[in-house]
């Protein structure tokens, strides 16, 4: 037997918790079942509607990018197979809840700190600094982003009433050089996703073509250059009130040997020109 499976194997997304100053791996929350959709909002930062006309095309930094998902936690099968998961027995689904809850709340230990700073008569006390959170979602998007909304619907428990089934939506901005500056270790990770980005776009298609018609980037280039001259010559005869010959039917006079067509002595006639009535 044969240790190939069938199945692909499924990445799953979620968030990473590292230090934001040493960048040390502090937590790993991974979503049990990636969402069926995504919801991204790219709000554009222009230099405003009430600028001159040569502040019409600029932008003050990259868009303001919110991302909204929506994801189910579920212990039924772990309740299935009681031996091999206690702590689902024991706490139904409260630790993957209080994980997620962690991003909203400062740490208890900081929360004393500062109390106790603001009891011994300190001036300035700084706010609590939360831990930096990548939201990672395939290797293509490792964005920095701060939890903004997050909200939990519990809808099954257990006999002791600890949630053994829930929906989480969860809403996040992500954070760029103008939020944090150049010089924080999430401004580098951004900057990454920011040139992967533009690298991917390279790899678009150029346009849709239709249907049993090949596009410009499909023709030689000798052909498509004769076109661009046929173009520029139907241009400037229509400019000059003439009317445009079809590029055939001057390849067609160009081949009959009675053609009174004046040609340059020096330039190749017949089927072997390079453009057809050019």
């Amino acid at each position: 037997m044969s240790g190939f499976s069938g199945s692909p194997r499924l990445v799953k997304g979620g968030l990473v918790l590292v230090e934001p100053v040493t960048g040390a791996l502090l937590r790993v929350i991974a979503l049990q079942y990636n969402p069926d959709s995504l919801s991204r909002t790219l709000q554009v930062q222009g230099t405003g509607e009430g600028g001159g006309r040569s502040e019409a095309l600029r932008l003050k930094g990259p868009p303001a990018e919110t991302i909204k998902l929506e994801a189910e936690i579920d212990a039924t099968d772990q309740l299935e197979h009681p031996d091999r998961n206690p702590t689902a027995i024991a706490l139904g689904i409260h630790p993957q809840l209080a994980a997620l809850e962690s991003l909203a709340y400062p740490s208890s230990i900081a929360m004393i700190a500062n109390e106790l700073l603001a009891l011994i008569g300190t001036i300035e006390i700084v706010p609590m600094e939360a831990p930096l959170a990548l939201f990672t979602w395939s290797a293509k998007r490792i964005v920095p982003v701060r939890v903004t909304d997050f909200s939990i619907t519990e809808e099954a428990f257990d006999t002791a009433l600890n949630p053994t089934r829930a929906k989480v939506s969860l809403g996040m901005r992500v954070l760029t050089p103008d939020d944090l500056g150049y010089l924080h270790p999430a401004a580098a990770i951004f900057m990454a996703h920011l040139m992967s980005k533009e690298v991917l776009a390279g790899k678009a298609p150029a346009g849709p073509s239709r249907p049993g018609s090949r596009s410009d980037s499909a023709l030689p280039a000798d052909q498509s250059l004769c076109r661009d001259r046929d173009h520029v010559a139907d241009r400037k005869r229509r400019d000059a009130g003439a009317v445009p010959t079809p590029p055939f039917r001057s390849a067609a006079r160009s081949l009959r040997p009675d053609s009174r067509v004046q040609r340059d002595p020096g330039r190749p006639t017949g089927p072997h020109r390079s453009c057809p009535g050019g």
